[in-house]
């Protein structure tokens, strides 16, 4: 069974009606016919079976028949990711939603051109935050990651939490060992530079700022890979954190 997106405000007396791009996707890519099973989530945590009655291109009208397992992460793992191209952003968003990233926060770097990226941002936004909501629906999350606008490093850097810097500077551990210091209900900040990595001012502010400095293993990850690798290991860290009494 596929499962979708339900928007705020289309679920009524425990029946759904969904319009636009999801009816068109589930009558026409899918061909889904009444009397189907699907899987439905509302982005907030909440997963649940469901029957469809009726479809059509315009519009698609079913039943919710019963919750769905879903347990949330036992920490939050935010993506910092500097701004790269755009097929890589991309793939950024993609993989780590996948990988079980809870938020995006973008960010300029000193080897990033921050005015252009930023009118990229803008002009694409929705469509980023449309891969985010078919990568929550493929790998069958229950809740759907944010992404905010673009942010300075050293803006991050000064926000609660605890920050998590991928660059292989001496000193730096292997993720799995950070990854077992975390807490229940803590949130994690995981930096992802761009191409060439971060800058050595960059990665002094961020060390005087109390950072700790990660690495993913032996070889080099482009920044999407990277940022997916980072957010998998910080979620097989969460699930084994739930089986702690």
């Amino acid at each position: 069974m596929s499962q979708h997106y339900l928007p705020p405000g289309s679920v009524k007396d425990g029946r759904f009606l969904l319009t636009g791009d999801a009816a068109d996707h589930l009558s026409r890519a899918l061909r889904a016919r009444p009397g189907d099973a699907i899987k439905v989530f509302d982005g907030a945590g909440g997963r649940f079976s469901a029957e469809l009655e009726e479809i059509s291109r315009s519009s698609v009208a079913g039943r919710i028949t019963g919750p769905l397992d879903w347990s949330p992460p036992a920490f939050r793992t935010v993506v910092c990711h500097a701004l790269t191209a755009r097929a890589a952003l991309e793939e950024t968003l993609r993989r780590a939603t996948e990988a079980g990233a809870a938020e995006f926060r973008p960010f300029f770097s000193e080897r990033a051109l921050a005015g252009r990226l930023d009118e990229e941002w803008e002009r694409r936004r929705e469509r980023y935050e449309g891969i985010i909501l078919s990568a929550a629906e493929q790998c069958e999350r229950g809740d759907l990651p944010a992404v905010l606008p673009p942010a300075h490093f050293h803006e991050l850097l000064d926000l609660p939490g605890r920050k998590l810097i991928g660059a292989p500077v001496k000193g730096a551990g292997p993720l799995t060992v950070l990854a077992a210091g975390l807490e229940k209900g803590s949130e994690a900040m995981v930096f992802i530079g761009p191409e060439g990595g971060f800058s050595p001012d960059e990665l002094e502010l961020a060390k005087r700022k109390g950072a700790e400095f990660f690495t993913l293993g032996p070889t080099v990850l482009r920044a999407e890979n990277a940022a997916a690798a980072a957010a998998a290991v910080l979620a097989c860290a969460g699930e084994a954190l739930k089986t702690k009494s």
